[in-house]
């Protein structure tokens, strides 16, 4: 069933209100005004009645008539007197009944309604000392303002509906409208303030709610891209696995044919031979073990740093000197500054980035060409740039160089260079490789505390 929309909800509520008011102002003047003015009229006549009673009774019965006449020349009324009998005295022609006497005898005064020679008198019948009055008042003159007020009545009235079914619409129309801007903006994604010039609980209501809608809408947008990382995280533990698995394979089959070998030969020399290959195969997966556990505890941010202030070039020399006395043919360019930088750092972990970095840069370099190690410093940032001559990479690589398990060629298992991103980052570094002239540049990059 569809919804009564609150625009006529408040237009009929308000137009019915008024013309309930109407209403009720029609029936109070029909009935309330002239209850009022009879009750008005009925005191004013028992006050003239009682004035001239005391006129009377003061003055010689000779002047009776003559007060009489003056009353009822200055009076808007008839006024008759009688005798204690019913006998008509002034300004009648007929005695009064006798139920009329036994009647006043019992109520001592008597207020009604007649019509005589269709007019309508209100007559006041009231039991003096002496006399006995009645005192009649046309009601032709109320007849008339009533007449006259409904007719006027009428005239307000439609006037007066008409009004409110303005007015009515006007404030429905105004009630109404921000609750469909409120409506349109659950039903789209605009979240921008409508362009109102209220200043009341409407425009506080649209603010809170595109407020609240903000928020809402900024949690959905995490949750997504928390279910795209999850998504991602869980395709990478597949193909962190599927690496794994496929990276232990080859030594563990090299191992398993020397096993087999031994078993079938007795030559010392190819027995020896047999044991530094598994020699060599097991330190191999020792390495990728180590490596593997390192970058997942990197990862998970569960590999806890032990920083201190150490500087970075006396660092780079100490590796320097260690692989000059591994890889004689190697030349290094060391352009040490004047002073040696110093920076927040673990020492062990970033013993292992400069020596992952310096090993791929003698492993790639060109025969016999230079590895140059330097230094620059900018307003936020301190880089090292580790240079080697070699073939340049292919820029599509570039961008995944850091990934887990990623290689440009078949060398290597491709987890030294995401260990150098995931050490970096921990330190709030990073690192990047560039292509340069005839070479290929790694940049680690250290920012300024």
């Amino acid at each position: 069933m569809k919804p009564f929309p609150i625009f006529y909800k408040l237009l009929l509520f308000i137009v019915g209100t008024m013309v309930l008011v109407f209403i009720i102002l029609g029936v109070a003047q029909n009935l309330l005004v002239p209850s009022i003015y009879k009750n008005d009229l009925e005191s004013k006549m028992i006050e003239s009645i009682e004035a001239l009673d005391i006129e009377l009774s003061s003055n010689d019965v000779d002047l009776h008539e003559e007060i009489i006449n003056d009353f009822m020349s200055t009076s808007n009324g008839r006024m008759m007197v009688y005798d204690k009998t019913g006998k008509g005295l002034f300004g009648n022609t007929r005695d009064l009944p006798i139920r009329i006497l036994i009647q006043l005898n019992d109520e001592n005064i008597i207020t009604e309604e007649v019509d005589t020679l269709d007019q309508n008198f209100m007559q006041v019948m009231m039991i003096k000392t002496d006399y006995i009055f009645i005192y009649q008042r046309s009601l032709e003159g109320l007849n008339q303002s009533i007449s006259l007020i409904n007719d006027l009545f009428i005239y307000i009235t439609s006037l007066g509906i008409i009004l409110s079914i303005l007015t009515a619409f006007f404030i429905s129309k105004r009630f109404s409208k921000p609750i469909h801007q409120l409506i349109h903006l659950t039903q789209s994604n605009d979240v921008s303030l409508p362009d109102t010039h209220r200043n009341d609980e409407f425009k506080t209501l649209m603010v809170s709610f595109i407020s609240m809608k903000k928020r809402l809408n900024d949690t959905i947008d995490t949750l997504k891209k928390e279910l795209e990382k999850e998504k991602k995280q869980d395709q990478l533990s597949k193909t962190f696995i599927a690496n794994i698995s496929h990276e232990i394979r080859t030594p563990i089959s090299v191992i398993q044919s020397a096993i087999d070998l031994l078993s079938v030969t007795k030559d010392s020399a190819k027995i020896e031979t047999y044991y530094k290959m598994m020699h060599s195969q097991i330190k191999l997966i020792e390495k990728l073990t180590n490596d593997v556990m390192l970058i997942s505890k990197l990862q998970s941010n569960t590999n806890s740093l032990h920083k201190k202030d150490e500087g970075i070039c006396t660092l780079i020399e100490d590796i320097i000197n260690e692989l000059s006395l591994i890889h004689h043919d190697v030349d290094f360019n060391h352009k040490k500054p004047k002073s040696d930088k110093i920076l927040s750092m673990d020492a062990l972990s970033m013993r292992q980035v400069i020596n992952n970095v310096l090993n791929n840069a003698i492993k790639f370099r060109n025969k016999d060409s230079i590895i140059e190690i330097k230094y620059e410093q900018y307003q936020d940032y301190f880089d090292v740039m580790i240079t080697n001559q070699t073939t340049p990479i292919d820029e599509a690589h570039l961008p995944f160089l850091n990934q887990t398990f990623y290689k440009v060629n078949s060398d290597g298992l491709g987890l030294g260079l995401a260990i150098v991103d995931q050490i970096m980052k921990a330190h709030g570094g990073s690192f990047y490789i560039r292509n340069i002239n005839e070479g290929v540049e790694v940049v680690l990059r250290f920012y300024d505390e």
